[in-house]
């Protein structure tokens, strides 16, 4: 069984850790509403996104400098500010 969500590897402690997760949820689902087991089946699939997404060297490169939070907004980092190409000689 592989799983290729994009052209990069998900490292296979990755895909056992989120199998474990999911193993775990199929234990439970007769306990659970559909509702809940909705929730948490999406709640898994963007767990999975989200690692293979970061491991990704173009997110790496395009959003390294962005704070991504949970909620979803974005913001940039602030850090020191190169004065070399604004200060005048």
């Amino acid at each position: 069984m592989g799983l290729r969500a994009a052209s990069f590897a998900v490292k296979s402690s990755t895909v056992r850790a989120s199998a474990g997760r999911f193993h775990r949820l199929q234990l439970a689902h007769e306990r659970m509403s559909p509702a809940a087991l909705s929730a948490l089946q999406d709640a898994l699939a963007r767990d999975i996104a989200t690692t293979a997404m970061r491991k990704s060297p173009y997110y790496r490169s395009t959003y390294g400098a962005l704070r991504i939070d949970p909620g979803g907004s974005r913001t940039r980092r602030r850090g020191p500010r190169s004065r070399s190409s604004t200060a005048p000689p």
